[in-house]
Parts: C-alpha cells; structure tokens; sequence
C-alpha cells in the first residue's frame, strides 16, 4: 500500500475520511478486522511524513441488515448493534496507536 500527497503542499493536513471494508458474500468478518489493522496502523506509521492529522470509519454500525450489496455492510457493529471482529480490533488501535495528550477514554 502506497500513499503520497501527490503535489499537496507538505503544510496541507491530510484527513482520511470513510474508510472501510464492508462484509458479505466472500467478504468474512475477520477479513474485515484485518484489513482495518492493515491500513490503520500504515496511516499511523505515515503521520508525520504525510501531516495526516484524522482518521475516520465509514460507518459505526451496519446501515440495513436486510440489504443486499456491499454498502450497507461498512459497520463495525451489526445493525442490532452486536458487535464484528472489527470492533474489539478498532477499540485496541485506539488504545495502542491513540496520539496526543491524556488517555484514549477507553472504557471497558
């Protein structure tokens, strides 16, 4: 996975928004917590290279349980609110990669 700023003066912050891998059909819930390691961690790994300064999930919670396609599926939680496997591993980026002053505000 590469990511560069692409000609974006360096004093420009960079914000990663809606990011996610929905689950479904061939797409398991571990494949998801998975892939949500993978780029979390090189996002952090290139903050100060890259000024990257936020970070964000496409969805909390599944849109419609009921739907078909990808979409609706970005969730860490289902739509019942039950959680993935991807939201014990986001909780635990939190805790590790979390960056600034004071503590995450993780409760468990």
């Amino acid at each position: 996975m590469t990511i560069t700023r692409n000609g974006i003066p360096d004093i420009v912050p960079i914000r990663v928004y809606e990011n996610g891998w929905p689950t479904g059909p061939g797409r398991s819930e571990q494949r998801q917590a998975a892939v949500l390691d993978t780029v979390a961690r090189k996002v952090a790994a290139l903050v100060g290279e890259l000024n990257i300064d936020g970070y964000s999930l496409f969805a909390l919670r599944d849109a419609d349980i009921n739907a078909e396609g990808l979409f609706p599926h970005f969730g860490l939680l289902h739509g019942d609110y039950t959680p993935k496997c991807a939201f014990r591993t986001y909780r635990d980026l939190i805790d590790e990669l979390h960056v600034g002053d004071g503590p995450s505000g993780r409760r468990d």
